[in-house]
């Protein structure tokens, strides 16, 4: 029963005209007669457009007709001339030629001939390369690959701002930075042993020495040429070194810390850097090199800083520490409040928007630490949507206090 359901998709897919109606003889038409008909056919449309716009008489649009008509019946003699629809006629038949020359052309023996020598031709080249080209590749020091690739990003970036028009060079630029990231990558693991030797060192973990090393050749970078998103990424990566991390992968984004025990350090380096800014704002001090700096600055810290407040405030964090627990909650509620008040007084819209929205979020973390029972799960489930419904309208009151809305 498959083998025949088969059968019948595939003649239906090969001739769909025959399988859905019986189509009359004078369809299959040769290319000449299809021409000529084509012919007519514009003959016959400009003749009605013609009578439309009053250009002929309706008797000298008649004989027009009739004769060419005429001349239609001797190339299709079985043609019903009362009933005549030539743009149906040649679309159907336009469509079936296409449909058979495309049919013929692909399970043609020449182009079945070429379609195996390519295949052909393509494993020759890469067993070719295999058997001569890859052992003289590995012959290289990977060394001298890395000094080239290395070469290659400094030769592209370095002179763009001479080379190319100023929008695309601020692209060309963008993507030279960020390579580096899997530059130093492809350093770390060509040198594996010499790196941890050096990380040792210093006492220092491979992933916070690369993004040192990135945070001084991009903030070099973003003051040269004065780059808000390349002084963006040198924030970033300066946050990466005291622990704050990015993961992304397949269909998982991860925005948070690489352990508990960096916590703590990012959050007071944060803590500090957004002090300075906050000073800076309202003291009006404006330090014309670092400016560049600014939204990096004011963006990444409050976000690093009040999302380590979130996790060191959660009760899984002190689970066994109740006097740590407590601390942690009085400084989140005061920072959140402190932050509040200053960028409502000082207009810093961005503080105002992370504080306000990670505050939401610490309450909605508070009432799913209460102590739900088995049988409570449902009253929760309750009073969680009400205050998710309060937030959305908070949030649609008053959409400067937060970042979503």
């Amino acid at each position: 029963m498959r083998i025949l359901t088969a059968i019948i998709v595939l003649l239906i897919w090969l001739k769909p005209s025959a399988a859905l109606a019986v189509q009359p003889s004078y369809l299959s038409l040769e290319k000449v007669q299809v021409e000529k008909i084509q012919q007519i056919n514009c003959i016959w449309k400009t003749t009605e457009e013609l009578l439309s716009k009053n250009l002929i008489s309706d008797a000298e649009g008649s004989k027009i007709k009739a004769s060419y008509a005429t001349k239609l019946s001797t190339i299709i003699p079985e043609l019903d001339i009362s009933n005549l629809d030539l743009s149906e006629l040649i679309e159907h038949q336009n469509n079936t030629n296409n449909f058979e020359q495309r049919l013929e052309g692909l399970f043609s023996f020449t182009n079945i001939v070429a379609t195996v020598s390519s295949f052909i031709l393509a494993i020759a080249i890469g067993w070719l390369m295999r058997l001569y080209f890859l052992p003289l590749l590995q012959l290289i020091p990977p060394i001298v690959y890395e000094s080239a690739l290395y070469a290659f990003i400094v030769g592209v970036t370095a002179p763009g701002y001479w080379l190319y028009p100023e929008e695309i060079y601020q692209y060309v630029l963008l993507s030279g930075c960020l390579s580096l990231v899997g530059m130093l990558s492809f350093s770390y693991w060509q040198h594996k042993t010499s790196w941890r030797k050096f990380c040792q060192k210093i006492s220092l973990d491979p992933f916070s020495l690369c993004a040192l090393i990135l945070f001084f050749i991009w903030s070099a970078v973003a003051i040269a040429d004065q780059n808000i998103a390349i002084a963006f990424l040198a924030v970033i990566a300066l946050e990466a070194f005291w622990g704050f991390t990015v993961a992304v992968m397949p269909l998982t984004y991860m925005i948070g810390f690489r352990h508990r025990a960096v916590i703590p350090r990012t959050m007071i380096f944060s803590l500090f850097l957004l002090i300075i800014y906050v000073i800076a704002e309202i003291t009006n001090i404006k330090l014309s090199l670092l400016d560049v700096f600014t939204p990096g600055i004011k963006y990444m810290t409050s976000f690093v800083y009040f999302l380590g407040l979130l996790i060191v405030s959660s009760k899984w964090y002190f689970r066994k520490n109740h006097n740590l627990y407590w601390s942690m909650q009085g400084l989140t509620i005061i920072s959140g409040v402190t932050a509040l008040y200053v960028s409502s007084i000082w207009q810093i819209s961005i503080l105002k928007g992370v504080s306000g929205t990670l505050f939401i979020f610490y309450l909605v973390e508070k009432y799913l630490e209460l102590p739900w029972t088995r049988k409570t799960w449902a009253w929760s489930m309750l009073g969680l949507s009400l205050i998710l419904y309060v937030c959305v309208g908070l949030i649609r009151t008053y959409p400067a206090f937060f970042l979503i809305g």
